[in-house]
């Protein structure tokens, strides 16, 4: 009795979570925006965790110690002095042979593409950790490539800039190593390709999981693969949306399986409390409800702020 009552609070909760601004994550509309080989993808509403203390001491601080991916979109924010009100919601994408990129989506292409142009003096000038500044022509759409070198690690990116939002790709290698340029070229043509309309630049997968994961202050969709550190034998792919209230986090998890068999052995680890999406180092959470349909878990969970931190670590790590 003691474990129901328990479960139907933490219910209730979820069910009465407030939310942090009036954003609601279309996930699935983000996916399509993404051209095909991109197989992860995270989306974020980045004002709130920038402007309020609690949040950006409990969540964006960890996330820049352990160079996380949103880490770098927040440091892009600050480095081209982009207002984060003028920030709708951000956005990043992996996927196993294209460069990881970034959507900041909201700021005008004169901010952005000025802010770029005051990166050309930094390029070359003694004592400059940037040593190139490239502004070249995709199709019809302006790409400024940049590089350096900072400290251990050489670093190259890709800014395309467009009205009303901005793609950044970013290679990274540790010395004496080098970053794929060549991959880095390759991703921006089909992000150019993609957003030019053209055809057989395609889009991302599992848009159906996308669907039943919008809303909320993050929210995360994965074509699933063997190597993944968050997995669940037989997934094959997985998604989830998050509410933030103070320091508590309600999460939504949407997970398709190979098999009915599979699904159904899932929810029986999550019950028994041995399942990795509630206990895996870093991420804790409790298990609040589990619904199985077929090849489908749907199962709900709270956490705190460091479990979303953790869970943001497990699904897109550095």
């Amino acid at each position: 009795m003691r474990r129901t009552a328990s479960l139907l609070a933490l219910g209730l909760l979820l069910l009465h979570l407030p939310v942090l601004s009036g954003t609601e994550l279309g996930t699935d509309q983000v996916m399509v925006r993404y051209p095909a080989g991109f197989t992860k993808l995270l989306v974020v509403d980045l004002a709130p965790f920038l402007t309020q203390p609690q949040l950006s001491e409990g969540v964006i601080e960890p996330l820049t110690a352990a160079s996380h991916p949103l880490a770098g979109i927040v440091r892009t924010i600050g480095l081209l002095r982009i207002p984060p009100e003028r920030v709708s919601w951000v956005a990043h994408g992996e996927g196993p042979d294209v460069t990881g990129f970034s959507l900041i989506e909201g700021p005008p292409f004169a901010q952005t593409f000025g802010a770029l142009q005051g990166l050309r003096a930094a390029a070359g000038a003694p004592g400059s950790p940037y040593t190139h500044w490239d502004l070249e022509t995709f199709e019809t759409l302006s790409v400024v490539f940049v590089g350096g070198v900072f400290g251990p690690v050489a670093i190259e990116w890709a800014y395309i800039p467009i009205e009303g939002a901005l793609w950044v790709g970013t290679e990274i290698a540790f010395q004496p190593g080098k970053p794929s340029v060549a991959r880095l070229r390759a991703t921006a043509e089909k992000i150019v390709s993609k957003l030019l309309g053209q055809r057989g630049s395609g889009s991302m997968d599992e848009l159906l999981i996308g669907v039943q994961v919008r809303g909320g202050q993050a929210a995360f969709v994965r074509a699933s693969a063997p190597d993944e550190r968050f997995l669940e034998a037989g997934e094959q792919a997985m998604g989830f949306t998050l509410n933030v209230a103070g320091d508590q986090v309600g999460g939504r998890f949407v997970l398709r399986f190979e098999s009915e068999e599979a699904a159904i052995a899932a929810a029986d680890r999550l019950t028994s409390g041995s399942s990795p999406y509630l206990a895996q180092g870093i991420y804790q959470a409790q298990l609040v409800n589990v619904q199985c349909t077929g090849r489908v878990l749907v199962l709900d969970v709270a956490t705190g702020l460091r479990g979303l931190v953790g869970l943001l670590l497990l699904v897109m790590p550095f």
